[in-house]
Parts: C-alpha cells; sequence; structure tokens
C-alpha cells in the first residue's frame, strides 16, 4: 500500500498538455466538416478547411513539444517507440476507422441505392453488433489459450478482405452478398477487438497503464470521427450528397469508392 501511495504522490496531470492536444484535435476534427452553404460552396469555405487544417497541425506541433519537455507528460513517445505497441494502437484507429465509414454509409446503400426500408438496414447494422458481441467472448477464451500474436493481423486481414470484396463488387452487390460480408466482418472484429484490446494493455510495464488504456480510447474516437468525413468524401466523388442527393447509380459508386479505400488502409 505504502508503495502505490507513493506512485500516486508524485503523479500530476499536465494540464497544459491536455488543453493543447485536445484543442488540436477538435480544430482537427472540424476542419473535416462542412460547415458553410452547402457541397457548391467547397472554394468559398476552401479558406476555413486550409486555415483550420493548419492551426491543427500547429497546435498538435507545440503538443509535441510540451510532452517532449513536461517533466509528466501526458504521451510518454518512447512508449510508442515499442513496436508491437505502436502498431497495435494504430491497427485500433485503423479498425474503428474503417468499421465506422462501412456502418455509417450502409444505411445509404440500403435506402437511397437499393429502395430497402430504415428497418432493414437497421437490422444487417445490428447483424454486425451481434455477432461482434458473440465473438468477441469467445476470441477472449481463444487469446487465453493460442496465445497468438499474429491474430489481430488475421482478423483485421479478414475486415480488409469483407470491405474490398463489397466494394469491387460495385452494381453486382445485392443484399444476399452484404451479409455475407456483414457475417465476415462481424467474426473479424469482434476476435480483433479482444486481440489487440488484449494486446495494447499488456505489451507495456504495469505502471504504463493508464497510458494504454488513453491510447486505446483516443484512437477509437479518432477513428469515429475521421470514418464519417472520409464516407462523406467517398459518396461526394461519386456525385453525391451527404444528405443523400443523387442517382441510385451514384450512390452505389459511392459506397463502393469507399469501400474499396477503408478495405486498403485495413
Amino acid at each position: 500500500m505504502p508503495a502505490v501511495a507513493r506512485i500516486v504522490a508524485h503523479r500530476s496531470i499536465d494540464l497544459p498538455g491536455a488543453a493543447l492536444l485536445a484543442a488540436g484535435l477538435l480544430t482537427l476534427a472540424l476542419s473535416l466538416q462542412h460547415l458553410h452553404d452547402g457541397p457548391e460552396t467547397f472554394e468559398a469555405g476552401l479558406p476555413f478547411h486550409l486555415g483550420a487544417q493548419l492551426t491543427a497541425v500547429a497546435l498538435l506541433g507545440l503538443f509535441a513539444w510540451r510532452e517532449w519537455t513536461a517533466p509528466e507528460p501526458l504521451i510518454r513517445f518512447q512508449y510508442l517507440a515499442d513496436l508491437r505497441f505502436g502498431a497495435a494502437v494504430l491497427a485500433n484507429g485503423i479498425f474503428h476507422m474503417t468499421m465506422m465509414a462501412t456502418l455509417f454509409l450502409t444505411p445509404f446503400l440500403f435506402e437511397r441505392a437499393w429502395g430497402r426500408t430504415p428497418l432493414e438496414s437497421s437490422l444487417v447494422v445490428t447483424l454486425v453488433q451481434a455477432i461482434n458481441v458473440v465473438f468477441a467472448m469467445a476470441a477472449g477464451w481463444l487469446v487465453d489459450k493460442m496465445r497468438w500474436r499474429g491474430l489481430p493481423a488475421a482478423s483485421l486481414a479478414g475486415i480488409a478482405i469483407a470491405m474490398l470484396g463489397l466494394g469491387v463488387l460495385g452494381p453486382r452487390l445485392d443484399m444476399g452478398l452484404y451479409v455475407v460480408a456483414a457475417v465476415i466482418l462481424g467474426v473479424s472484429s469482434g476476435v480483433f477487438n479482444t486481440a489487440n484490446n488484449t494486446a495494447i494493455m499488456s505489451i507495456l510495464p504495469e505502471e504504463a497503464r493508464g497510458f494504454s488504456s488513453g491510447m486505446l480510447e483516443s484512437t477509437r474516437q479518432f477513428g469515429h470521427t475521421t470514418a464519417v468525413s472520409l464516407g462523406a468524401v467517398a459518396l461526394g466523388l461519386a456525385g453525391v450528397s451527404v444528405s443523400g442527393q443523387g442517382s441510385a447509380a451514384a450512390m452505389v459508386a459511392g459506397f463502393s469508392i469507399a469501400e474499396v479505400l477503408m478495405g486498403s488502409i485495413a
């Protein structure tokens, strides 16, 4: 107990670092949004987007400088230099970004392109999540028994294959094929979540578990934030607005572009 008390006593929160990180990430997230009068005004909004992105880079640069010099930094960069830990954290952000982009665009594909009901699209999204939960629990046993370090990579590969399949099929994609891909995504994401989270929380020393947990949540949230923006960009490249204005063929093309992009990143 005294040892724990000593550890707690010398810890302090790097409030300037926290403020710089929050401001940098918020500015970056806002720079990806379209806050003016619609897609047709994008050129007029270019100073906003570019200015916000340059500001975000500056704030995050100041945050990095602060962390190198702070006595009790929020982020210890030497931890990120650990190849296994850094790769696991990066993979977590990629996983949440690619999955969120796919789930975000699913209702557009089902309802706008295929004329399906909101109930049908929500059932498919729920199917992915339900399978995810079941296999996340099963993967706990698998991780404990096999202790195979390659399990996160193998499950992320399954996610990549399913997304690339959805993207490459394009106009040939139908409800049945989507459900097959959804099952693969559910199984792979459930296994990945458990295996990769276990890796992130166990690689670094015990005293670094707060840092590990913070990186786990930060990359999850940032992945979700960027996913919606990338999904909207993919729709825009195919001539579809986020409000759903566009032909059914354009909607399918936008979904295909997004899935090829997300699958390639995964």
